[in-house]
């Protein structure tokens, strides 16, 4: 699931939407995606998953892959459990997933660590990773950054660690004026797609600036900084293993 192109920015609001189901085997059509990236290997894929208001996916199925949800726009239920802007789920593979439905429509980030093909419940074993069926992120309290070295300012909430991998899914914040002087590095993927504000930063000795609504798949050993921001940022990342900046040159 991590061995993706490397991708320093995507623009989501310029993809092609798709009809889901053509990647969502088995779901009912009605749906859309904009892919972000994909895994030749395997299919995991991570997505903007537009779902129109009154559309309903009836029947309860499980996923050969775990699937983590994140609300960023309207309502999703799931079973009986509403999910709205700022809601996260987590689901192992194997996991009973109930059906679907939303009222008003909805925008999901999707990240699925397989191909997504719907089975029936049942068919698939059930991974050991404990799920997180409802988590309210904007209830959370924020943390400075647990990661050792950056500039202090950092504000994270954490929506789930990987037991076996150490990787964390989180929310970070970065207030306004901050700024990291030095470049750095990661041993780990770094996926992240930016829900507020922009950052300018050089990635790979290019200069860039990632702003609302833009995603990166980044690869380990891709240096990135220095960086900072005026207008302040959040993000949504994940990182596929315990994270360890590292500063300076690549060794």
């Amino acid at each position: 699931m991590w061995t993706r192109p490397y991708l320093p920015r995507v623009q989501s609001g310029t993809l092609e939407e798709i009809p889901a189901e053509t990647t969502l085997s088995g779901l009912r059509s009605g749906t859309w995606l904009r892919v972000l990236s994909r895994d030749a290997t395997d299919g995991a894929t991570t997505g903007l998953w537009r779902i129109p208001p009154g559309w309903s996916h009836a029947d309860d199925f499980t996923l050969e892959g775990g699937e983590a949800l994140y609300v960023l726009e309207g309502d999703l239920r799931i079973g009986e459990q509403r999910y709205a802007a700022g809601h996260y789920g987590y689901r192992p593979a194997g996991r009973t997933h109930e059906g679907l439905r939303s009222q008003s429509g909805a925008l999901v980030y999707a990240m699925w660590d397989a191909a997504p093909r719907l089975r029936a419940p049942g068919t698939v074993p059930i991974g050991s990773e404990p799920p997180i069926l409802w988590l309210d992120g904007n209830a959370m309290d924020e943390h400075p950054t647990p990661v050792e070295g950056p500039v202090a300012g950092i504000m994270v909430r954490i929506l789930r660690r990987d037991p076996s991998t150490g990787g964390m899914t989180l929310i970070i914040r970065i207030p306004p004026g901050w700024e990291e002087p030095r470049s750095e590095h990661h041993d780990c993927v770094e996926e992240s797609f930016k829900l507020t504000g922009d950052i300018w930063l050089h990635e790979n000795g290019a200069p860039q600036i990632l702003s609302a609504g833009d995603y990166f798949f980044r690869p380990p050993r891709i240096k990135h900084g220095p960086m900072r921001t005026a207008t302040g940022t959040s993000s949504l990342i994940r990182f596929s293993a315990t994270v360890v900046n590292h500063y300076g040159p690549l060794t």
